[in-house]
């Protein structure tokens, strides 16, 4: 998990726990939190990011990698 602020990406928060299966579906849920963003991965919580930048003035979220999104909900 990073944050790009002003032209350049700032200190990775990684984590040894990988959730994921290839070739599973899975569902993750991204929460917007007062001080911080919990990821929910099939229900379970497996992250947790401090916001760097206040959370309306993110304007984008990546997923890359060997990832094909089914569907986005934002709520």
């Amino acid at each position: 998990m990073n944050s790009l602020q002003a032209g350049g990406w700032k200190n990775e928060v990684r984590s040894s726990h990988v959730p994921f299966v290839d070739g599973q579906l899975f569902d993750l849920r991204i929460l917007v939190l007062q001080n911080e963003y919990q990821v929910v991965i099939n229900g379970q919580h497996c992250y947790s990011f401090a916001h760097r930048l206040q959370p309306g003035s993110v304007r984008m979220m990546q997923v890359w990698r060997d990832v094909s999104l089914t569907s986005v909900d934002i709520s």
